[in-house]
């Protein structure tokens, strides 16, 4: 049992989110209090608010702009943003900083694992392969 820091109840341990920030590795506010809480906050904050803390300030204007560029579509695969569950995702080289575009959560996502801010390389490595073993089942 632990008590909520702000309805001041006392509730079982799985009414609270899991946070290593504190000792017993559960978060201070149980899940009813903490929803409401953040989706209120990021209702009066907005999306652009997040973005301009995570990435800078200005980033909420260059999401709008390439929104517009891209017709609201990710820009490798080219699925609509009205499609999604989520916002597309404002993809930056890790390196640089550079904004490259809006990718939707698996575009984004496989760009990521492919660590493409080292260059194509391994990309171009990846296509000689498939390339390589479609000759191959062609052959046999």
């Amino acid at each position: 049992m632990k008590k909520c820091y702000h309805c001041q109840q006392y509730k079982e341990d799985v009414e609270f989110n899991k946070n290593t920030k504190y000792k017993d590795g559960l978060d201070v506010w149980c899940k009813k209090c903490r929803y409401p809480y953040l989706k209120q906050r990021y209702e009066k904050y907005g999306w652009k608010n997040s973005l301009n803390s995570k990435y800078g300030p200005g980033a909420s204007d260059i999401y709008e702009r390439l929104f517009d560029e891209q017709w609201g579509n990710c820009a490798i695969c080219g699925v609509s943003q009205k499609d999604l569950h989520r916002r597309l995702d404002l993809d930056h080289n890790h390196k640089t900083g550079c904004f490259r575009g809006l990718l939707c959560n698996r575009c984004n996502l496989l760009v990521g694992r492919l660590n493409l801010d080292d260059g194509v390389d391994y990309l171009q490595k990846i296509l000689r392969y498939i390339e390589a073993s479609d000759d191959c089942c062609n052959n046999r």
